[in-house]
């Protein structure tokens, strides 16, 4: 007789002295045991467990690691997988796989389900590039390929799949891995490119690029090199990266941004989407081809000026930081095709040459009409505003016949087939003309003409670490990003029913991958420096500034309560010395200045304890305090440090106590360019 089909229950109340994910992990197993009969009842305990363990937590950290201490990837999702791959395995299985992969790969510890799967890992990574192209295929309003509408329109699939190919593209040594993915990377990209003329520049500059593209096209072609179920698969997997370009650029100017649900979700895709895109240009491995398609696609300069980016919650925070970090990656000065590192000498040239092509395409097509142009040098056009100016005269056609003639994309990236009718809902901010054929507007074509032609500052050579700021970015301090995700998630946790899913910090630099050029390492070891000491000081100075309790009173800052190391300065910072920089330097030398506190209402164990403890050498931060506010939760305006180079009261009198600083010269000298009157 057959065994009757038994229905999935619902995970049962945890028993008396046992913690949550003991009793969920028990409750699983028992699942498993209960319906591990047949393939029917297989794929109900594997739905039922997605459901209320992963998607119905809102992927919980708790949920996730009661799985995993169930064994369920390796003892019944990958088994599971290998019976089910060769007749296709169910979206249900695929995504839980997944789920708890990328779970291994935030834990860092990925590797060790790598070697479990051995060989069959690229049978995986091929069945998630799969599942990835079916759901690029759905419109945002119908049900994805797991059935029903999301409320978050569903892109919470494709989030789990592209933190997957993430995940796999930084597993480059696994030879299975390495297989699967670089088909999804390889030359046929650049059919993409709307600039050919930049393409036949690399094929003249390299030789032998222009054989491996005719031999890439070949394969997607039917014919003697392919069949046509062959050439399909090859045509979909050189369309995947640019197909998810024109996903994230449909993302940024979705409809239905005032629901919260479906934009935190588009959210979290787009930040998934831009990670993958800074794994894939971090590593000479896939970014000889990536990178040419991301900077014709102009996707750091569509993200600038998306909504998304100009708004200060904590998840468009991460997303600006995520671009931020694309766009220094895309700066790094190395040969995109050939991975040799460039000196600054070699980048002003490129850069020069770039600016000659541009003036000589401004003569052949406007002539007179771009005079000042035409007869500019090189450093002055390499100025946005500059630029700006002699542009400013062109008409948006006249414009767009320019980018033409010298290698700059001028309509949208936009998805084709049925994602091309959002069009008709989209906000008024979208840089495109009128018209059906995507062009941008006359002043996002100026901004691209302007970062395109812009003196990069990554091109300064090994002297750019030197010149930056410790602090380089006072909101790794103030804002949110300065927390770790899991208490970011504490705080801004997922609403009830919406899965708002994980994803790797924006702030951590790729210390995991190949490094481009030693710059590049610099680069990224100097990152981490400021993100570690960001981290480490954060939580001190949040109790300290929380202990002095500071208040509104008639637009004066008052402090109702008292810190022992934080004391409000007797006088402002006065600065008593700035040395002239060196040659060839812009920052000055040295900024001296001057501080001063009363302890004089203070207990004498306050002040031995700032006469013992603060010394010559010693780092003290300088706060600007303001009552806190939905945009300062904090109280924290500004944050600057200084290093103390000596007393000068030798005698404490009347308990005032004044100290000659040394000020960080990096960060002096921005503040006086962006004329901060805060600091």
């Amino acid at each position: 007789m057959a065994p009757a089909k038994r229905k999935a229950k619902a995970p049962q109340k945890p028993q008396d002295g046992m913690s949550g994910t003991d009793a969920a992990s028990a409750a699983v197993a028992a699942l498993i045991r209960r319906h591990n009969e047949t393939p029917a009842q297989r794929q109900e305990s594997i739905t039922s467990i997605l459901q209320t363990y992963i998607q119905g937590s809102g992927f919980s950290p708790t949920s996730i690691q009661a799985l995993e201490r169930a064994q369920y990837h390796e003892q019944y999702l990958w088994p599971t997988f290998l019976l089910h791959h060769p007749t296709g395995a169910s979206p249900e299985l695929l995504v839980s796989l997944l789920v708890l992969l990328n779970a291994k790969h935030l834990q860092r510890v990925l590797h060790s389900a790598w070697r479990v799967m051995g060989e069959h890992a690229g049978r995986l990574v091929t069945a998630a590039v799969e599942l990835l192209d079916q759901t690029l295929g759905c419109a945002p309003q119908t049900p994805g390929v797991l059935g029903g509408r999301a409320p978050d329109g569903g892109t919470w699939v494709r989030t789990v799949c592209v933190h997957f190919l993430d995940a796999c593209f930084g597993s480059l040594e696994h030879a299975a891995v390495r297989s699967a993915c670089l088909p999804l990377v390889g030359i046929g990209l650049w059919t993409h490119v709307e600039a050919q003329q930049r393409v036949q520049s690399e094929y003249a500059g390299t030789p032998g690029l222009r054989r491996l593209a005719k031999h890439a096209a070949r394969r997607t072609q039917m014919g003697k090199y392919a069949d046509a179920e062959t050439a399909a698969s090859n045509r979909r997997a050189r369309d995947l990266v640019w197909r998810l370009v024109c996903d994230l650029v449909a993302l940024l100017w979705m409809p239905g941004r005032d629901e919260p649900l479906r934009d935190a979700a588009a959210l979290a895709y787009a930040c998934s989407l831009l990670s993958l895109f800074v794994t894939l240009v971090s590593q000479l491995a896939t970014r000889r081809f990536v990178a040419l398609l991301l900077r014709d696609a102009h996707v750091v300069e569509l993200c600038v000026r998306a909504p998304w980016y100009c708004r200060e919650d904590a998840r468009a925070q991460a997303f600006r930081q995520m671009v931020d970090r694309l766009q220094c990656v895309l700066q790094v000065p190395v040969d995109d095709v050939s991975g040799r590192p460039m000196d600054a000498a070699e980048c002003l040239r490129r850069r020069d040459a770039s600016l000659a092509a541009l003036q000589l395409a401004a003569f052949e097509t406007r002539g007179e009409a771009l005079d000042p142009l035409i007869n500019d040098s090189g450093a002055r056009l390499a100025d946005p505003e500059v630029l700006a100016g002699h542009l400013a005269k062109l008409s948006l056609e006249d414009l767009q016949a320019l980018a033409r003639a010298v290698g700059v994309r001028t309509r949208l990236p936009w998805p084709s087939t049925a994602e091309g009718s959002w069009t008709t809902d989209l906000a008024g901010e979208i840089p495109v003309a009128a018209g059906a054929d995507m062009a941008y507007t006359r002043d996002f074509l100026l901004y691209v003409f302007c970062q395109h032609y812009a003196h990069k500052t990554s091109i300064d050579g090994d002297e750019a670490a030197a010149d930056s700021a410790l602090l380089r970015n006072e909101r790794l301090l103030l804002g949110d990003a300065a927390m770790s995700d899991a208490s970011m998630r504490s705080r801004h946790g997922a609403a009830p029913g919406f899965a708002e899913y994980p994803a790797p910090s924006p702030l951590l630099p790729r210390l995991g991958l190949q490094f481009l050029s030693p710059l590049d390492y610099v680069h990224r070891n100097l990152e981490l420096l400021q993100v570690e000491w960001a981290f480490g000081v954060h939580e001190d100075m949040a109790d300290a500034v929380s202990r002095l309790q500071p208040a509104d009173d008639q637009g004066t800052v008052v402090f109702n309560g008292w810190a022992r190391m934080a004391m409000p300065l007797r006088v402002p910072l006065h600065v008593t010395d700035v040395q002239p920089p060196r040659v060839g330097e812009r920052a000055p030398r040295r900024v001296r200045a001057e501080i001063s506190v009363d302890l004089a209402s203070y207990a004498e164990s306050v002040r031995r304890e700032w006469d013992v403890d603060v010394r010559a050498h010693d780092t003290l931060f300088l706060l600007h305090v303001q009552p806190p506010s939905d945009s300062c939760r904090l109280g924290v305006a500004a944050v600057r440090v200084c290093e103390v180079e000596a007393r000068l009261d030798h005698e404490g009198a009347a308990g005032v106590r004044r100290f000659c600083v040394l000020l960080d010269p990096a960060q002096y000298q921005v503040d006086v360019e962006r004329r901060r009157e805060d600091v």
